[in-house]
């Protein structure tokens, strides 16, 4: 529990940005909230806690400690993915073979970072070329488009 609280803590301190006020009202409805107090005690609210999704849970019954609700929206509204790390792993276990299980820990660190970099390297140019195509090809329509008008006004004023 004490790590968990020294956690929080530096949450807290990070949230509020040298604000000392918001600092002393975090703590105070982190209190309230701990000893179950004002809507965080009500039946409802705790039968709710397993129910409800947890940013749900807190803009309806945190309302009475609004820095904390905030807060507690904001961390637990963000989306969660491990997509990077298994992507990393993926790149590490190609790069650590039967063959090259020797590599110094850091080496290996490097390999991976400058793999990682370079497919992201080649996924930009790729972008990048995709773009200028589709830049030419409206190029060309627009050009097209006007070579036609132009024909249609030159054919319109012959007759």
């Amino acid at each position: 529990m004490f790590g968990t609280t020294s956690g929080l803590l530096d949450v807290f301190e990070k949230y509020a940005h040298g604000d000392p006020d918001l600092l002393d009202k975090l703590t105070s409805e982190m209190r309230i909230y701990k000893d179950a107090e004002l809507d965080f005690g009500r039946p409802v609210a705790i039968r709710e806690r397993s129910k409800v999704m947890t940013d749900q849970w807190w803009e309806t019954y945190g309302c009475r400690t609004p820095n904390l609700q905030r807060l507690a929206v904001r961390v637990l509204s963000q989306t969660c993915s491990a997509s990077g790390c298994e992507r990393n792993w993926s790149v590490f276990e190609n790069i650590h073979t039967n063959k090259r299980n020797r590599l110094e820990h850091q080496k290996l660190n490097d390999l991976v970072f400058v793999r990682y970099n370079l497919r992201l390297q080649q996924m930009y140019y790729h972008f990048i070329q995709k773009m200028i195509l589709v830049i030419v090809l409206y190029i060309f329509i627009c050009s097209m488009y006007l070579c036609l008008c132009m024909m249609k006004s030159i054919c319109v004023g012959v007759t």
